[in-house]
């Protein structure tokens, strides 16, 4: 066999290695960025249970320092059921409240953002895997364009 010969068959060889390449490697990237999705919706999950958890502890403390504050008011010979100590108790309980409702705003836009990257690692996935089937095409027409001028070159020997 003729150098040659060798040549335009390595040319044939490299282009399938080279495409059959692109295409595993885009695959597996795809399977890494599914993967990164998965664990970004895993944290957007958990950051909700954290928040109606966090929630629910931070109402009962609310609660329990309401009625600790209450008691010290009524010990202390204050009228409790009306007047500036009645208002107070009111707007002492609405910032307790809105420092809940801020604490589940700030989660919910986590796991928002958590789910925004889960969805940007599957598009980038499905990228990256669109890219190698054009790599791996690229190879192929580089390797066949190699192979056609090798075989004009091989039967010009002849």
């Amino acid at each position: 066999m003729s150098f040659a010969a060798i040549a335009i068959a390595a040319s044939a060889t490299s282009a399938i290695v080279g495409a059959v390449g692109a295409i595993r490697a885009g695959k597996a990237e795809q399977k890494a960025e599914e993967y990164n999705a998965r664990i970004a919706e895993n944290q957007a999950e958990i950051e909700e249970l954290e928040m109606v958890e966090q929630a629910k502890r931070a109402r009962k403390e609310n609660k329990a320092f309401l009625g600790h504050q209450l008691a010290r008011r009524s010990a202390g010979g204050l009228d409790v059921q009306s007047g500036s100590s009645l208002l107070l108790q009111a707007e002492t309980a609405g910032r307790l409240e809105m420092e809940v409702f801020e604490n589940n705003r700030l989660r919910q836009n986590r796991a928002m953002r958590q789910r925004s990257e889960a969805n940007m690692a599957r598009f980038r996935g499905r990228q990256a895997r669109k890219a190698a089937g054009f790599k791996a095409g690229e190879s192929l027409l580089r390797g066949a364009s190699k192979f056609a001028s090798g075989m004009g070159n091989f039967n010009k020997d002849d």
